[in-house]
């Protein structure tokens, strides 16, 4: 039998919830190239860009309760040469600590939180700005770790990323502080977790306004945050703030109703400007832009509305004739990219997808195998789908979707163009998880993601081939291999077809003759050779091969060449 060459391109094709059986792409994504002249497309198989560090944010303790917090609590505080710095609290007094690294609760939160940053401050290693009452934002630490995260709460999850061209600068929400180019504005968000939505206005006075779960904030170009007081602003509100023509738009989810502010004013609101979606007897879930379009997620429809300029109440009306009766599983899975939207969808039949509206065609972007990753998601206990998020990025000419199963630790990864998935992880050099990149923006023509567990913000690029130096731990499974014939096959050359790299970039290689049960001694071929090749490989009837990368290097492989003999049955040849 002559050599084989197979193409690793193909979509994923689990037969159950597991990723570590049939084809699966992970830390890496497939890339399909049309060539001019050809029906033939060319196809790889490339590593995802990876990220060094880029702006520093800093992790605050946030006090509460002082009088209760008991002697011989610690603070941690980690360098970034990853030494420790342990802060222990004394006996409640306006005493000065007897220890040098001690601090006292004393008269209220705010009191202590001073001293906190009293005795920090005192630390050559650290600066700590003057507490903006009882949260302490220390510069200098890469994380903290508190022995009461009840009173001595520790922030630094990232909420939302933005870059606004307005002033050139990148906002991070991370905990209960707002950041601007890595240093943190004067104001105390009123809660440390959960998604934050951004929009902006630019008529009138220029504003960023974030939707912090049930208030609204808003910075000023100067830097002065401000949480919005207006009595006719709603409560309850769901995931989503979008503006359309000035008019900044929130859903209220028990009553579906979407409200707007006034006109380039995110400060002012009047409770009778708003419209209730009311195709079906459902929940409010989400509210996104479409377009030219205001689109009310509910839970198991969805409708469209226009500006419609009404002269009293909404300035919204409903498109006639487009509404549809899917709805959404999770407001923060709802991405609203140029010309697309994209969420997860469900119907009153049962299932989750993934759904696109691309210009005003509907696509379901999810495969069958990708349905079963999110239904394991819902029913695998912990919180379900609730902890569910997604985001968008365009980068190294792929526009993604990047899904977050936090309750099985997965990250989905949609390219929209190709329409393929794949899986992206972390890796902190001891444990693998989900990608802990939780947002995405671009400014100056450079791309920044925001980490979800420290609140840092890292440079992403596809000629950086680590996440912080630490590894990409890249992972291809195929399918099993038979050649169309259950006759015992003698591998005798197994050639990886790739891209000759600059400088060492091993690819390890190991199989499964018995449906991916077992795998046999691993192997290893060096990208930057020739010919990357294994031989004597063995005999088998069915084999899959698990492909494993972790070099700082690139790599882009688009086929596996097999020299192989065709054996006989046992009984006979036929």
């Amino acid at each position: 039998m002559e050599s084989v060459r197979v193409p690793l391109f193909t979509l994923p094709s689990q037969r159950q919830f597991s990723t570590s059986e049939d084809q699966w792409f992970k830390n890496c994504y497939p890339e399909q190239i049309d060539m001019p002249g050809t029906d033939k497309p060319t196809t790889h198989i490339v590593k995802r860009p990876g990220f060094s560090d880029s702006l520093t944010t800093s992790p605050a303790v946030t006090v509460t309760d002082f009088a209760n917090i008991a002697v011989g609590t610690t603070l941690i505080l980690t360098k970034a040469d990853g030494t420790t710095v342990t802060f222990t609290s004394e006996a409640v007094s306006g005493a000065s600590p007897a220890e040098t690294l001690g601090f006292r609760p004393n008269e209220s939160n705010d009191t202590t939180a001073d001293n906190i940053f009293t005795a920090v401050n005192a630390h050559a290693d650290f600066t700590v700005a003057n507490p903006d009452a009882n949260a302490v934002i220390i510069v200098g630490a890469v994380s903290i770790v508190s022995s009461d995260t009840t009173r001595l709460a520790v922030s630094a999850a990232g909420r939302a990323l933005y870059g606004w061209t307005q002033d050139g600068k990148i906002y991070a929400v991370i905990g209960n502080k707002i950041f601007r180019d890595g240093s943190a504005l004067s104001g105390t968000l009123d809660d440390t977790t959960g998604r934050v939505d951004v929009t902006e206005v630019r008529g009138g006075t220029p504003r960023l306004v974030f939707r912090v779960s049930d208030k609204i904030w808003t910075v000023a170009e100067d830097g002065t945050m401000t949480k919005q007081t207006d009595a006719d602003i709603p409560t309850g509100l769901v995931s989503g703030i979008v503006n359309i023509n000035g008019y900044i738009f929130v859903m209220k989810g028990a009553t579906n109703q979407i409200f707007h502010s006034d006109n380039n004013d995110p400060t002012s609101w009047n409770s009778a400007n708003n419209i209730t979606s009311s195709l079906e007897p459902d929940l409010g879930v989400g509210v996104a832009k479409h377009l030219n379009y205001i689109v009310a997620f509910n839970e198991w429809s969805t409708e469209f509305f226009f500006d419609a300029g009404n002269a009293s109440g909404s300035v919204l009306s409903p498109v006639e004739g487009i509404a549809m009766r899917y709805g959404c599983a999770n407001g923060d899975t709802i991405f609203s990219g140029e010309n697309t939207v994209i969420w997860m969808a469900q119907g009153r039949t049962g299932g989750k997808s993934i759904m696109m509206l691309d210009g005003n065609d509907l696509k379901t972007l999810s495969t069958k195998s990708i349905e079963r990753l999110i239904d394991e998601e819902a029913n695998g206990g912990g919180n379900g789908l609730a902890d569910a998020y997604a985001y968008g990025m365009r980068i190294a000419g792929h526009q993604l979707y990047i899904l977050t199963l936090k309750n099985t630790a997965k990250t989905l990864v949609c390219d929209l163009r190709d329409q393929t998935w794949s899986q992206w992880t972390s890796f902190d050099g001891t444990n693998e998880t989900y990608f802990t990149g939780m947002d995405f923006c671009e400014d100056a023509d450079k791309k920044f993601i925001l980490d979800e567990d420290n609140g840092k913000i890292y440079n992403m690029d596809i000629d950086i081939h680590q996440d912080s130096s630490q590894d990409i731990k890249v992972e291809v499974l195929t399918d099993r291999f038979d050649f169309t014939t259950t006759k015992p096959k003698f591998l005798y050359r197994l050639g990886v077809i790739g891209d000759i790299e600059t400088s060492s970039s091993t690819l390890t290689i190991d199989w499964s003759d018995d449906d991916y049960n077992t795998y046999g001694t691993s192997r290893t071929v060096d990208m930057s050779d020739t010919f990357p090749r294994l031989v004597s490989l063995g005999r088998f009837h069915r084999r899959a091969f698990r492909l494993a990368h972790a070099a700082n290097t690139p790599l882009r492989i688009s086929a596996l060449e097999f020299g192989l003999d065709l054996g006989n049955y046992s009984e006979g040849n036929n």
